[in-house]
C-alpha cells in the first residue's frame, strides 16, 4: 500500500512568507492546511502533500489570483525553495547537470513525484509529473515547478533563456497573458506531463554559481536526504523477502543509480504496454491489474509511459 506523499517543508514555507507578503495572516493559513506553525520551521524538515494542496488552495482563494503559481515563482524561485537539492543543483558545471539533479533528488523535494531529462537531436526536455490532479491546486504547483525552473536556469546562468515550449496537463485557462509575458514561448496545454523544453545546448551552458568542492558535499547530504524517505509496505515486504532491512535495500538501489518506485514504474509500464496491445482486455482492467485504482490515473500513467492514450496504442497496434 502506497503511503501518502510528502512534501519538502521549505516549499510550505515559501507559500506561508508570499501569503504573509500580500496581507493573510499565517496562523490562518497553518491552521487550515492543519500545520503547526513547529512543522515548518525546519526548511529540510517534511509536510504531507495533502497539506500543501491545502495551503495552495487556501491561499489562491484568499488571493484570487489565477496566475498564483507563475507570481509565487517569480517571487519564492531561490534556491533554498528546493532546499538541499536546489543548493546542490546550484552548483552543478552546467544547466544539463543541473536539472540531472533535479531529476535524481525529485522525490526528496517532492515524494511519489516523477522527473526526468530527456535529451534529442536538438531539444533538451525536463518533465515531472507530480502525485495530484492537474486540475485546480494541481494546475498552480505545476505552473510554479516549470516557472521556477526557467528563472533558476536564468539566474544560474546569467542567461535571458527562452525555451522552445512549455507543456503543461492543465486545461487551458481563460487568460493565458501571464503565461506568455514569463515563458515567452508557445505553451501546450492538455498535454500527458508538466515539461519545460529548451535548445538542446542548453545543456552545456555553465553555471555562474558552479562550486565543483561544495557540490560534493551537497551530494552527500542530497543522497543522503533521499535514503532517509520512509519506504512504503511494498518496499519493506520486499527487503524482508530478500532478508535485509528496507534502508539497506533502498542505500544499494541507489548505489546502482536505481529507486524503488523507479523499478515499479518501470514493470507496471512494461506489463500495461504488453496487455494493452496483445490482449483484449477493457482497459479498466488492465489498469488494476498493473496497480491504478482509478482510470484516470492509469490513462494519465500510460500517456507519460509512451506519449499516447491506451485506445490510441491498442488501435495502432
Amino acid at each position: 500500500m502506497r503511503r501518502p506523499s510528502t512534501t519538502l517543508a521549505s516549499k510550505a514555507q515559501a507559500l506561508v512568507r508570499y501569503g504573509e507578503a500580500l496581507g493573510i495572516e499565517r496562523g490562518g493559513l497553518l491552521s487550515a492546511a492543519r500545520l503547526s506553525p513547529g512543522a515548518i520551521e525546519r526548511g529540510d524538515g517534511r509536510v504531507a502533500t495533502a497539506s500543501m494542496v491545502t495551503l495552495w488552495a487556501d491561499l489562491a482563494r484568499c488571493t484570487g489570483d489565477p496566475d498564483l503559481g507563475l507570481n509565487l515563482a517569480e517571487s519564492e524561485a531561490t534556491s533554498s525553495a528546493f532546499g538541499v537539492v536546489g543548493f546542490r543543483a546550484m552548483t552543478s558545471g552546467t544547466l544539463g547537470e543541473a536539472l540531472a539533479c533535479f531529476v535524481r533528488y525529485s522525490g526528496v523535494i517532492n515524494e511519489h513525484a516523477e522527473a526526468r531529462v530527456a535529451e534529442a537531436a536538438d531539444a533538451l526536455t525536463f518533465e515531472q509529473a507530480l502525485p495530484v490532479s492537474p486540475d485546480s491546486t494541481g494546475r498552480l504547483m505545476a505552473d510554479r515547478t516549470l516557472a521556477s525552473c526557467l528563472l533558476l536556469a536564468r539566474r544560474w546562468t546569467g542567461e535571458l533563456l527562452r525555451p522552445r515550449r512549455i507543456r503543461l496537463r492543465h486545461g487551458r485557462p481563460r487568460d493565458t497573458s501571464g503565461y506568455e509575458r514569463l515563458f515567452d514561448c508557445a505553451v501546450d496545454f492538455d498535454q500527458p506531463t508538466d515539461a519545460i523544453v529548451f535548445d538542446r545546448a542548453t545543456a552545456t551552458l555553465p553555471l555562474r554559481t558552479a562550486q565543483a568542492d561544495v557540490a560534493g558535499f551537497l551530494e552527500t547530504l542530497a543522497s543522503t536526504a533521499r535514503a532517509d524517505l520512509p519506504q512504503d509496505d511494498a518496499g519493506r515486504a520486499v527487503a524482508r523477502k530478500l532478508g535485509v532491512s528496507a534502508r539497506t535495500l533502498q542505500r544499494r538501489l541507489l548505489s546502482e543509480g536505481l529507486s524503488y518506485h523507479g523499478i515499479v514504474d518501470q514493470v507496471r509500464r512494461e506489463l500495461a504496454v504488453g496487455l494493452v496491445t496483445s490482449t483484449t482486455l477493457p482497459l479498466a482492467i488492465i489498469g488494476e491489474r498493473v496497480g491504478y485504482a482509478e482510470d484516470r490515473a492509469f490513462r494519465r500513467a500510460f500517456r507519460r509511459w509512451t506519449g499516447a492514450s491506451p485506445a490510441a496504442l491498442r488501435r495502432d497496434a
